[in-house]
């Protein structure tokens, strides 16, 4: 939401929620949405406040990858509003949705382009910047995030590991200098140590560059133990919400998530 629509609805002597709810960065309301006429998502509300950590857990099915292609614009909801610093997306173009919002979409599988170079596609995430000095800048700046990378940046993208794949397009999403950075399984088909050298690195980047970060996940672990806040989902729907921490000790997420 613009400063001044937020001090003329201060002006206006909004209850002090509704100025909440529309200086959110993310926030969605009521949400359903889904594939060839069968929701996947329903009444789904959420938000994400700048700078914040949320993480999204649940089984396979639950509706996690259809939530962040609802919020991309790749998938457009039935009902409900999608909304970024109080502005509504729904309907957007997705492009759109990357370059006037900023909100970078990190999906399942990676999508790589295979037979490009590292550096092919790293360059990809930054289309929406002209400057090329700026491009060089940020190039460099997640080749030290990620110094395989660099090592590997004239190697085909569909050539390295599955880890280093992941490091890619991740690195790929940051080329954007997103507001928001969305991902979606990243530690999948991804050897532990290096899940925890991406963890590490998420971390990093949402509380040093202060970037907001909606995780999606099945690694309850550590998914929940990093974010500030998280959503339990089951079957399209959020089925628990709260600070990560306490939901990794809750008896839903423990017996549900943990055979516990």
């Amino acid at each position: 939401m613009k400063k001044n629509e937020t001090e003329a609805a201060k002006a206006a002597n909004y209850p002090e929620e509704d100025l909440s709810r529309l200086s959110r960065l993310l926030r969605l309301e009521k949400v359903s949405s889904g594939y060839e006429g069968t929701n996947v998502l329903s009444d789904v509300s959420l938000y994400v406040d700048k700078g914040e950590f949320v993480s999204i857990v649940g089984s396979n099915g639950a509706g996690k990858s259809t939530l962040l292609r609802t919020i991309s614009g790749t998938v457009r909801p039935r009902s409900g509003e999608v909304r970024f610093e109080g502005r509504p997306i729904v309907g957007r173009d997705p492009a759109d949705v990357v370059r006037e919002c900023r909100i970078s979409h990190v999906p399942e599988g990676r999508l790589l382009f295979p037979r490009m170079t590292v550096y092919q596609n790293l360059m990809l995430g930054a289309f929406t910047t002209r400057n090329k000095k700026r491009k060089e800048e940020r190039l460099a700046y997640v080749m030290e995030l990620f110094p395989r990378l660099a090592e590997r940046s004239r190697q085909s993208a569909g050539t390295m590991s599955g880890g280093e794949q992941q490091m890619c397009a991740i690195a790929r999403g940051l080329m954007l200098e997103p507001r928001l950075l969305m991902l979606d399984e990243p530690s999948l088909g991804v050897q532990p140590n290096i899940v925890a050298r991406i963890y590490e690195t998420l971390e990093k980047i949402n509380k040093q560059e202060g970037i907001a970060v909606l995780l999606v996940e099945q690694d309850i672990h550590h998914s929940l133990r990093m974010a500030d806040r998280a959503y339990v989902m089951q079957t399209g729907r959020i089925a628990a919400e709260g600070r990560g921490a306490e939901l990794l000790e809750s008896e839903l997420v423990r017996k549900a998530y943990l055979g516990l």
